[in-house]
């Protein structure tokens, strides 16, 4: 395996330096180092890649004083410091490439699904410790002052404090420096993969001029990577350093994305997809202006201090927990308020059809797929036959059949109720009604996690809406039979089980 140690300087105007194996490099103010420190010899230190070891052998010319450094330590002098970073050629062939170019490198996941760039070795900067960024309006904003940039050169940074601060927090305190971006405009065809990249190499020499490692991780759809979702962390943490376990607590995130309301200064926040992404993660949270008085404040990151969240989350944003759920029971008898833990217990003895009731996403295809359809009901549903004419006549036929039926469509308006009523009563068949009743932000979490994992189509959110005004409740008349639905999701996979149980909307 060959192993080369590249030494990223810290100063722009002194370059990087490469040693490979079996070569050794005079550190000093000499014509390669170009160090000018009147204080630095022209040769200070002499160094040596033990590539057996994985180290560097760096003797101290002046004094005879030897030691041996690893990668991610330091080699300071008068008037220079180089950061050490060895590159294993077998372990990933892209790597070279991420330290040796001053550009941003790129590469691509899922097609084009994510974007991952690296300057200057952030590629391999690894940390248990997580300095997390938003992009626009958290570390760059436009020129122009409009919500979405003009062209790749229409930026400035937030602050320009935000090139020392966050020097600080990678030298000093030791962060891996790590940006989380949504560019759903790329897919959407508003901008071109061209133009973001460039905005962001453009952009990032500037916040960077210290040659700070960078890693920058871009999501470009509507999929379980564009935050909140957590894919992008998930893939960092996994996939990029799987070996160091992260420091939760003393990780943190900023970005402008909180779920603000608007004030006399500012106007409403779009949307609050950082704040959500953050506590979906489990990490610290900062706005970019907390961030900013705060590492004034304390002179970089100090965990210890708590965060304030004045941000009041939008009201469409939803999260599963113990709270909103019961799992002790299934059904709830809607004229008497009894609680039904086991669906057979309450099923007729003779033929009979259970009619579902409920909005696009309440549950009623997953309830059928969990619990009748093990019974050999037979499942007459709008979406798999596509018109109603269809749906009664596989009634009518499972009918002569003397089968159980049940009707997995919305029927949220009582004469779509009535109409598979009257075929009941004109056949000598009992009938049952489940009303799956979640509110509407329970609703379209569901319809989010429909799209994210692709177990179920997912509907617009303007047809829930619209089935939402257009639902007629219940009537006593209708039936003597009538239940509501508890609704409590099981899962065939745990990774679904994990983002279930996350913010998903993030507006």
């Amino acid at each position: 395996m060959m192993i080369t140690c590249k030494l990223i300087s810290t100063d722009h105007s002194i370059p990087d330096q490469i040693i490979k194996a079996g070569q050794t490099l005079i550190i000093g103010r000499n014509q390669q180092c170009k160090i000018k420190n009147l204080f630095c010899s022209r040769n200070y230190c002499k160094i040596q890649l033990l590539s057996n070891e994985n180290k560097l052998l760096v003797e101290y010319l002046k004094d005879d004083r030897t030691v041996q450094m690893k990668s991610g330590e330091f080699i300071n002098g008068p008037g220079f410091s180089y950061r050490i970073c060895m590159i294993h050629d077998s372990k990933n062939a892209s790597t070279m490439a991420h330290v040796m170019n001053d550009e941003i490198s790129w590469t691509e996941l899922e097609s084009g699904n994510v974007m991952i760039g690296s300057l200057f070795g952030g590629y391999d900067c690894k940390s248990d410790k997580i300095a997390g960024f938003d992009f626009d309006f958290t570390l760059v904003c436009t020129k122009t002052g409009k919500s979405f940039p003009s062209d790749e050169n229409d930026w400035k940074l937030f602050d320009p404090r935000l090139t020392g601060f966050i020097q600080k927090l990678v030298k000093q305190q030791g962060y891996r420096f790590v940006i989380f971006s949504n560019q759903l405009g790329i897919s959407k065809g508003k901008v071109t993969v061209d133009m973001v990249r460039k905005r962001f190499e453009n952009s990032m020499k500037d916040l960077c001029i210290e040659r700070i490692p960078c890693l920058i991780l871009v999501a470009t759809k509507d999929d379980i990577y564009r935050k909140p979702c957590i894919g992008l962390w998930n893939h960092l943490v996994r996939n990029i350093q799987p070996d160091v376990e992260i420091n939760l607590k003393q990780s943190f995130y900023v970005g402008d994305a909180a779920g603000r309301s608007k004030s006399a200064l500012k106007k409403a926040d779009f949307s609050a997809s950082d704040i959500l992404f953050a506590m979906n993660i489990g990490v610290n949270f900062l706005t970019p202006e907390q961030f900013l008085i705060h590492v004034a404040k304390y002179n970089g990151f100090d965990y210890q201090q708590k965060f304030e969240y004045s941000s009041s989350l939008p009201e469409k944003c939803f999260k599963v927990d113990d709270k909103t759920k019961e799992s002790n029971f299934l059904l709830t008898n809607r004229l008497t308020g009894e609680k039904i833990p086991n669906i057979e217990s309450i099923l007729p003895t003779r033929v009979h059809c259970i009619i579902f009731c409920g909005i696009s996403g309440s549950g009623k295809t997953t309830f059928y797929e969990n619990y009748l359809q093990p019974l050999n009901y037979v499942h007459v549903n709008y979406d798999q036959l596509k018109t109603i004419q269809k749906c009664q006549q596989l009634m009518k036929k499972s009918i002569q059949e003397q089968r159980n039926i049940v009707i997995d469509n919305t029927n949220i308006e009582r004469k779509s109720r009535q109409q598979w009523i009257n075929l009941c009563k004109e056949n000598g068949y009992e009938w049952i009604i489940f009303h799956f009743e979640l509110s509407l932000k329970h609703i379209f979490h569901n319809n989010k996690f429909r799209q994210l994992t692709g177990i179920h189509k997912s509907v617009p959110d303007v047809v829930i809406y619209s089935q939402n005004k257009k639902f007629e409740s219940l009537q006593d008349d209708e039936c003597n039979r009538q239940f509501i639905v508890n609704f409590n999701q099981k899962f065939s996979q745990h990774d679904h089980q994990k983002l279930y149980s996350m913010y998903l909307l993030e507006k």
